[in-house]
């Protein structure tokens, strides 16, 4: 099945940007867990359409409401081929964290160093939430626990820390089967187990500028746990290319757009020598047109690693005004990420989708506030051209041809073709007059088609 729309960047408002993304990750969940196993492993801001739903009746409202997200080109996909992964859900529950507890307890007893903090090994809840999350491997539970002190430190700011992280709250408070989706135990929602393999020179797959600095770099970010990591990395320690890469690179093509577009479908010309401006191109330029894929890579690993202000300092700080509503979305959306980095195993490869979908869609319902300037211009012209191009489709469903006024129906040659329709109507079709339409082309050729087996009966 042939599909056509506008590029991203032709978007008439925030709300149909952010839903553009939204259901392009929905569509990727889809081939990723749902359907057959798929990772795309290609996202960038030419494989992602803004499509009509030719579902309403009028020009006006299908310009204007009915408009959906669309991923697509599979050049790069691959597919899984060695199953789902293996998840058996948790029996034995309080046995184990009975085992877990005390001074002499197992979490003590498999540590060798014996710096496992009471406030963890005596905290029953804690032990429940962890168990259920890492469905008793007792030495990933361990390496990740481990991680976690080390870098916050033995106290509250650490517990916190690990609630965060497992996405729970102590069972008085909410029931025990949200300490890990429920989703992830039934089959059809299970992701690819990706088999380990050697490490080849085959070229990078994915598009640089939007790809994984994790991938562009060969090496996990600083802040993931190698433990949780192990089912997940090649022979030489690099990243399998997996879910949350693509999340990544979705989280890109949302960024690029808000630092090089003044508005709808108007780019931002970044040609003065303001400090302003200069520190917009550099911002552009380090995250995604440095020719350097190392230094691209290194600035991506920078990223996520940064402190809350020097993020809204170098980044956020450059995007354009009319993108300013996006910038809490943007802030939380790493946060997912890089939690998600932090203890990504197979079980969160399953769940990182939700995760995104369930911040967009929140940030969806309660709206964004348009800008009020000149970029309504802008807006005005790309409903403009969808209209054009929306027309031309619909002329495509109207096969019953009185006759070819001027062109020659049977010659590909001829570009313009003068139409009479039964109905009494005229139209003029130009190849060149939908050149921004992706897909276009094709669905002309197929119109040609069609025009010419009907005249054939004329």
């Amino acid at each position: 099945m042939r599909s056509f729309g506008w590029p991203i960047k032709n978007f008439i408002d925030l709300a149909e940007l952010v839903r553009t993304i939204r259901d392009a990750i929905k569509g990727h969940r889809y081939l990723y867990l749902e359907g057959p196993n798929v990772l795309h492993s290609d996202v960038s801001e030419g494989n992602i359409l803004i499509c009509p739903d030719f579902t309403f009746a009028t020009t006006e409202d299908t310009i204007q409401k009915g408009t959906h997200g669309c991923l697509i080109d599979l050049d790069h996909a691959k597919k899984g081929e060695e199953g789902r992964v293996a998840y058996k859900p948790p029996s034995n529950m309080d046995y184990y964290v009975t085992l877990c507890q005390g001074s002499e307890g197992l979490l003590v007893n498999l540590n060798s160093s014996a710096d496992m903090p009471s406030i963890i090994y005596d905290n029953k809840e804690l032990l429940q939430a962890v168990y259920y999350r890492f469905h008793y491997q007792p030495y990933i539970m361990l390496g990740w626990l481990h991680f976690v002190i080390q870098k916050y430190g033995v106290g509250n700011e650490m517990l916190h820390r690990l609630w965060d992280l497992l996405g729970a709250v102590p069972p008085q408070m909410l029931p025990r089967e949200q300490y890990m989706p429920s989703h992830v135990a039934i089959e059809k929602n299970r992701p690819p187990s990706w088999i380990e393999k050697p490490k080849t020179d085959e070229p990078r797959s994915g598009t640089i500028p939007f790809m994984s600095g994790e991938l562009l770099l060969a090496k996990i970010y600083p802040h993931s746990s190698q433990e949780c990591r192990k089912r997940l990395l090649q022979s030489d320690a690099s990243p399998v290319h997996c879910a949350i890469h693509d999340m990544e690179s979705f989280y890109w093509v949302l960024l690029r757009i808000c630092l090089g577009y003044e508005g709808p479908g108007n780019p931002r010309i970044l040609d003065g020598k303001d400090d302003e401006t200069l520190a917009s191109q550099k911002s552009i330029t380090l995250l995604f047109d440095n020719e350097d894929v190392a230094v691209l890579g290194a600035e991506k690993r920078q990223f996520f690693g940064c402190e809350l202000d020097v993020l809204e300092k170098m980044y956020l700080s450059q995007i354009g005004p009319y993108f300013e509503p996006l910038k809490d979305l943007l802030i939380q959306w790493r946060k997912v990420l890089y939690d998600s980095y932090e203890m990504y195993d197979v079980v969160e490869d399953g769940v990182i989708h939700k995760k995104i979908l369930d911040l967009l869609n929140d940030h969806l319902e309660k709206g964004f506030s348009e800008p009020k300037n000149d970029i309504n211009s802008k807006k005005v012209a790309v409903l403009a051209g969808r209209a054009k191009d929306i027309r031309r489709i619909k002329l495509s469903d109207r096969w019953a041809i009185k006759r070819v006024v001027k062109g020659d129906g049977t010659d590909r040659t001829k570009r313009t073709f003068e139409i009479e329709w039964e109905d009494g109507g005229s139209s003029s079709m130009k190849i060149e007059d939908c050149e921004n339409l992706v897909g276009w082309g094709e669905a002309l050729q197929e119109y040609q088609s069609r025009a010419r087996n009907k005249l054939k009966t004329v």
